[in-house]
């Protein structure tokens, strides 16, 4: 009997000595790494064979023989992709007695896996992770369906003590060529921007912690500049930036030329804040020398970027009480025949502006 083209798929394999999970319809490939944090590193439309997750030009190192990687070496683990990022974000800090490295620890290790379901119709998968450094579960629901182009996740976060736990929360998509490139547009429901590049560094376009309506901002020489207009590779510039304000939990970015882009819908509830990293080619230095083209777009629950102390200093951060649960959503969707996104449903479907 053949196989319906449109059926759900699932396979696993081995990347680099990692073990894969893959899960694919006939418009979606979705690769994860479940030994090294749940990455995600490949979201690929089949229709126009196009991955819209950036390769980082180091690439996936070779699995070491430890069961996890060292939780303050981000960095040196850093492939491009999509990380779910728990329970600090951004710069290594301390808080709370704890010392954390870049983006936390839940990057760093590996998750527990089961088939939830697995039909033509619908597959999906059962990811689990218990960090070592808070008394913090996580779990989440991986979903292909058939004739959709949308990655469905739903996720739970546990207290599993008898004390309250203050944490930040975010997904850390990153978005590369052949897709990401000068024709490209982002589009969100913000109605503020604060810029969070680092101060004095010459390749970027933004400076200070002033806010600002969204798109259109003050450069850092007093310039109108629109943010929603993605700069060429040949920009040669660094910058990050959060969007506040969210009136919908949705973002959108568009090749207006292929008029094709991938999006994002979340839980407003719990991912308030969208954080925007472009690494435009202006980081000269190592580890990337300039060859890095990317944009990450970021659901989180905090800002900024300076990680959980400073985040629990402007109360940003969130708190899990003791024995509590979260439950929240997100969504991720190709799309094709639209140049400028009005918005993103709870659903995944797309609306064109």
């Amino acid at each position: 009997m053949l196989l319906d083209p449109t059926s759900c798929l699932f396979s696993q394999g081995q990347l680099n000595g990692w073990k894969t999970l893959t899960l694919e319809n006939h418009l979606l490939r979705v690769t994860l790494l479940p030994e090294k944090g749940s990455d995600i590193v490949e979201f690929l439309y089949k229709p126009l064979q196009l991955d819209y997750l950036w390769k980082s030009p180091i690439g996936l190192v070779e699995k070491p023989a430890a069961d996890r990687l060292p939780h303050d070496q981000f960095m040196d683990y850093y492939e491009g992709g999509w990380q779910e990022i728990l329970p600090s974000g951004g710069f290594a800090n301390s808080y709370s007695g704890v010392d954390y490295g870049l983006h936390g620890e839940l990057w760093s290790l590996p998750w527990n896996l089961h088939i939830d379901q697995y039909s033509p119709g619908q597959v999906s998968v059962v990811l689990d992770c218990r960090l070592t450094m808070l008394p913090l579960s996580v779990q989440k629901r991986l979903t292909l369906r058939r004739n959709e182009a949308v990655l469905h996740i739903d996720e739970t976060l546990t207290n599993e003590s008898d004390q309250p736990v203050d944490f930040m929360w975010g997904h850390h998509p990153a978005l590369g060529a052949p897709f990401l490139n000068g024709d490209c547009v982002l589009d969100a429901p913000a109605t503020e921007c604060e810029p969070g590049s680092v101060e004095g560094d010459p390749a970027a376009r933004l400076q200070g912690r002033t806010r600002s309506n969204w798109p259109v901002v003050p450069d850092r020489h007093g310039n109108d500049l629109d943010l929603s207009v993605i700069p060429p590779p040949a920009a040669g510039t660094s910058d990050e930036f959060w969007l506040t304000g969210l009136r919908e939990g949705w973002c959108a970015v568009t090749d207006t030329k292929l008029d094709a882009g991938f999006g994002l819908a979340w839980d407003l509830n719990v991912f308030q804040t969208l954080w925007v990293w472009q690494e435009l080619g202006g980081l000269k230095e190592t580890p990337w020398s300039g060859n890095a083209y990317v944009m990450a777009v970021e659901p989180w629950s905090s800002y900024p970027l300076e990680g959980l102390a400073v985040a629990a200093e402007r109360g940003t951060h969130l708190t899990l009480p003791p024995r509590g649960n979260l439950r929240t959503w997100l969504k991720a969707v190709a799309y094709v025949g639209i140049g400028r996104v009005a918005r993103i449903n709870a659903d995944g479907t797309v609306a064109a502006a």
